[in-house]
């Protein structure tokens, strides 16, 4: 019904404008879905004791760099989709075999648990991928973020021993309840992310502005990487996962740490780097093997991207790995390759 004097044209147009739109990213959240479930294309999947379906790929070493032939297992950040490991993966790649895999709920791996989602829940998932990596085999934990606490709980309960643990930035177990200014930095994260998973299952996701790290990927792993980033499972898993920390990150000892460990920070000085210093501190006195290398010039959100960050973690766990296999002694002989 139109109304004497007015015109319903602009009112209906942009209606369609808007409708069309709408239309128009619902297509492309289906596309994108689409693509993100086919994954890379070389992922093999294994069934946790919770029920998930973890998808993980065994990038093997061309030339082992140690007779041994390690393999380094990636544990990603609270977020981030393995995609973005490529770099560093595929400097390590020629010396170095690495498992890489997706937590439940991002890219292609499956949260299909019933049980309301714990820490201790990632964690025995990441028990099960470690059992993957090959017998005889030593295996190098590189865990980022939310993924160093994660590596550090799954060596302590781990039925197959872990060598080292590289841990980059890593959370702590009591960090928000010690630090208020840490405390708050995650109430922040979470209010940032609660909005985004309903945005994307909208068709909205093109709105949501790329990371500034995606430029530095190659472009095959840029465009899967983005496809996840925009992916409203992604976002559903991050949430989850910043749920269970943000309760759970109060209060606990910390693990008990036997193997070796290299911690490595991010450079630039912070009120918040400040607070992390002295659960560092606190780790490297806990241990009985440890070492640490700062990035002096790498922000932390960059890690592990930028090229001076990559230079320098290749050559980090490289020699940390030589004298963490060394150290272990006789437990691991030369693999035998069929064929």
């Amino acid at each position: 019904m139109s109304v004497a004097g007015r015109s319903d044209v602009l009112p209906r147009l942009t209606g369609g404008l808007l409708a069309g739109a709408l239309a128009c990213g619902l297509g492309m959240r289906s596309a994108r879905r689409r693509r993100v479930e086919r994954g890379a294309g070389d992922e093999e999947f294994l069934e946790t004791g919770a029920g998930n379906l973890i998808a993980y790929t065994l990038h093997r070493a061309a030339r082992p760099r140690f007779p041994q032939d390690p393999v380094l297992v990636f544990v990603p950040g609270l977020g981030t989709p393995v995609a973005r490991w490529s770099v560093l993966r595929e400097a390590l790649n020629p010396g170095f075999s690495v498992l890489t895999h997706d937590r439940a709920g991002y890219g292609r791996s499956r949260y299909r648990s019933r049980a309301p989602f714990t820490l201790d829940a990632a964690r025995a998932d990441l028990v099960d991928v470690i059992a993957a990596v090959p017998p005889g085999r030593p295996v190098i934990l590189v865990g980022h973020g939310l993924g160093g606490l994660l590596a550090m709980t799954a060596q302590e309960t781990s039925r197959r021993p872990v060598a080292g643990l590289v841990l980059l930035d890593p959370r702590y177990p009591s960090e928000l309840g010690r630090s208020a200014l840490l405390h708050s930095g995650s109430e922040q994260v979470g209010h940032n992310m609660s909005h985004i998973p309903l945005s994307c299952e909208l068709g909205l996701a093109p709105l949501l502005a790329a990371p500034p790290w995606e430029r530095l990927l190659t472009a095959e792993a840029r465009r899967l990487c983005l496809d996840q980033y925009r992916d409203a499972g992604l976002w559903r898993a991050a949430l989850r996962e910043w749920r269970a920390a943000h309760t759970e990150l109060t209060s606990g000892a910390p693990p008990k740490v036997t193997a070796p460990v290299h911690l490595v920070t991010s450079g630039p000085r912070s009120a918040q780097s400040r607070a992390y210093e002295e659960f560092g501190a606190e780790l490297l006195a806990s241990v009985e093997h440890g070492g640490h290398t700062v990035l002096e010039r790498v922000q932390r959100d960059q890690v592990p991207l930028t090229p001076e960050c990559v230079t320098a973690l290749a050559r980090v766990i490289e020699e940390f790995t030589g004298t963490a296999v060394e150290e272990s002694g006789g437990r691991y002989a030369a693999p035998h390759h069929a064929g």
